[in-house]
């Protein structure tokens, strides 16, 4: 150790007291640098960037030799930042003939920051290049810290903002293309959409944020069913379902989400269920007095009894517990109606 490196350590360490520590070595020594003066710190770390080696050579080096700390790993981690082609032009997307542009992070179990190596050229990297990323390890600087926590901080703003901004596209196209009675585009330009919207979701966004992306991707995929149940080749009344069960998740206050699930069940020949999925969400407060889901909920059953004793027991075979009264089969589900479906293409 040059005489430079060994004098900083020293004016550290000099200070240390192990008998005060949490019991676990490791955290106790790492609050105690944490704790020391940055000057020292900064000093230690000139010392030993300025110190260079051409280290072992691995063909032969004994790595039996190397001291090992028990229960001490460190993880490699390859991440994709970018797709590249090769005029050098780099995009967050695929495009025609580009390649995965990597980087290589290395941490130990502490989560400490080891080396964070850009890989020079796109694709794969090569083992040297592991090797000699592996070589490079040395202490994290306190600036270099908050420059990664900066970072993912401001990368996940930006993808937040960006996600929210795509989404909100990708939905106008997609109601463009159900005006169009364009199923194929409905069905894509909604689905981008709701990639894009899941992916802000998962970037750590406000409350704010996490609200609206919410509310759009129930939205989207209430949309992305009526796609699915326009009339004609291709139509899908189980994906129509499974969207319109998936947009309740994340806001079950959305009535169009009840009346896609309604219709496609209709369409799949069940009756009963589209009757109580209706009835479901009618007997939600927010949905009690939707104009909409009642005349569909009344169309669907085939209307309402006239004497007040039929209309008793229509009530409590939609909304009751009787299990002994039977749901006659109703009239098809109106098409035209406050909530219809894709043949008035309000979505």
């Amino acid at each position: 150790m040059p005489p430079g490196m060994a004098s900083a350590v020293q004016d550290i360490l000099s200070t240390y007291k192990p008998e005060i520590n949490t019991g676990d070595p490791t955290i106790d020594f790492t609050r105690f640098m944490n704790s020391q003066d940055p000057a020292k710190l900064e000093a230690l770390v000139n010392t030993m960037e300025s110190f260079s080696t051409s280290g072992p050579n691995l063909e032969t080096f004994d790595f039996n030799r190397i001291p090992v700390k028990k229960e001490s790993f460190w993880v490699l981690q390859m991440t994709h930042s970018a797709f590249q082609g090769a005029d050098g032009k780099t995009s967050e997307r695929y495009f025609e003939g580009s390649q995965p542009v990597f980087q290589i992070i290395i941490y130990d179990e502490n989560a400490s920051f080891r080396v964070c190596d850009n890989v020079p050229k796109p694709g794969l990297p090569s083992s040297d290049f592991f090797l000699n990323s592996i070589k490079r390890w040395r202490l994290e600087t306190r600036e270099e810290a908050q420059d990664v926590a900066d970072g993912v901080d401001r990368r996940n703003k930006a993808g937040v903002a960006k996600g929210l901004r795509d989404a909100d596209k990708a939905k106008a196209l997609g109601n463009q293309a159900i005006s169009q009675k364009n199923r194929k585009n409905a069905v894509k330009y909604y689905t981008d959409a709701i990639n894009s919207l899941t992916d802000a979701l998962a970037q750590m966004p406000t409350e704010e944020e996490e609200r609206k992306g919410k509310a759009m991707l129930s939205i989207c995929l209430a949309n992305r069913a009526a796609a699915h149940l326009m009339d004609g080749e291709g139509q899908s009344p189980k994906e129509a379902l499974n969207d319109g069960k998936l947009s309740v998740k994340f806001n079950e206050s959305y009535a169009k989400a009840y009346y896609r699930q309604a219709k496609a069940l209709e369409l799949l020949g069940n009756i009963e269920e589209s009757i109580n999925v209706l009835a479901d969400a009618l007997s939600k407060p927010q949905l009690a007095e939707d104009s909409g889901l009642n005349d569909t909920l009344i169309e669907l059953y085939g209307g309402v009894p006239d004497e007040e004793r039929d209309l008793r027991q229509f009530c409590l075979k939609v909304f009751g517990k009787d299990e002994s009264a039977k749901v006659q089969r109703p009239r098809r589900i109106q098409e035209e109606n406050q909530y219809p479906d894709t043949k008035s293409h309000r979505v």
